[in-house]
């Protein structure tokens, strides 16, 4: 059996939604067999499917019938279509980090309002292209349990509200209580963190989402985030969520692992040198921070810092104290 000529009928009806929002006077049944391509039972099939999801009108003159949908109807629809409800579904894979979060229930939340309105039939196809992509976990962070600090920050962030929480860095034995002015949420390797201000330290600091952050609460006083700040340009030296004065980082990779290294953006100031003996030396310019450590070491024995020395020792000495695990 051939297939259908046209596109598939979950993407015409989703397309029909679009052209009846629209088109308040209504469409032809000849005007929708030149649209989609298809014959005109085709169409009456696609309406009388339609018709289950929204009421069809059917509008006869001595000239034309037209169908439509009424006009005082609100379509909650009208500026998706297939691809991007599919690209929408895809999204939601990857954001399954997120469970736990306010982030994750509202995406679920827009969904659960697109399948209110559309058949299931549509909504297998999409679950169908959605797993033919797997999007790998990466070890993502529990964040069941946080739903109320996240929402807190949230609630903080849209109305620049100070607010305080008790925090336990990696480089304290006891827990401090922060007076903050949050800047912004940045997801970092499966993981959330809050760029804040910090009036105590005049500085803008980093805090890890996750068990640390203890007791968030919102405070009546008013902050303002300056009008020359983005995540983007303040986080634009880091190699990963790590920010400071940028340095020239000099590293080679040997030929077993060249292609993969060269196939891939890790800085925008990044600059790669391929040689003819298959060695290639990336060159880029990021703040000093454990994360430009980790990475090097990942490659094991075909990595070699070249500079600067601060890199260099860490590197050795990391080596050295993982070495003595096996003596």
């Amino acid at each position: 059996m051939k297939p259908e000529r046209g596109k598939i009928q979950a993407e015409r009806i989703v397309t029909m939604i679009r052209l009846f929002s629209v088109r308040h006077y209504g469409l032809t049944i000849e005007e929708l067999v030149e649209e989609f391509g298809v014959s005109k039972r085709t169409i009456y099939r696609d309406l009388n499917l339609l018709d289950k999801i929204f009421p069809i009108e059917k509008l006869e003159t001595a000239e034309r019938t037209t169908y439509r949908i009424p006009p005082n109807l609100r379509i909650p629809l009208p500026a998706f279509d297939l691809p991007e409800l599919m690209a929408l579904r895809l999204s939601k894979n990857q954001l399954r980090y997120l469970k736990g979060t306010p982030f994750h229930k509202d995406f679920n939340s827009i969904f659960k309002k697109i399948e209110s309105i559309l058949p299931a039939k549509f909504f297998n196809h999409l679950d169908h292209f959605a797993h033919t992509i797997f999007v790998h976990p990466e070890s993502p962070k529990d964040y069941h349990g946080m739903d109320k600090e996240i929402s807190i920050l949230q609630e903080s962030l849209r109305r620049c509200k100070a607010c305080k929480f008790i925090y336990v860095s990696r480089s304290r034995t006891s827990p401090k209580e922060y007076d903050v002015h949050p800047y912004g949420l940045v997801s970092f390797k499966r993981g959330l963190y809050l760029l804040a201000f910090v009036p105590e330290y005049k500085e803008i600091r980093c805090f890890a989402l996750d068990s640390r952050v203890k007791g968030v609460q919102l405070t009546d006083s008013d902050y303002q985030i300056p009008e020359d700040f983005t995540i983007e340009s303040y986080t634009q030296s880091a190699f990963g969520i790590v920010t400071g004065p940028p340095e020239e980082v000099e590293i080679e990779f040997d030929r077993e692992v060249a292609a993969n290294v060269s196939e891939r953006i890790w800085h925008q100031s990044q600059k790669i040198e391929k040689k003819k003996d298959g060695v290639v030396t990336i060159k880029m310019k990021v703040a000093p921070s454990p994360e430009v450590t980790s990475w090097v070491l990942s490659y094991g024995p075909h990595a070699r810092v070249r500079k600067p020395k601060w890199l260099l020792d860490d590197v050795k000495a990391e080596l050295s104290e993982a070495l003595k695990k096996y003596k």
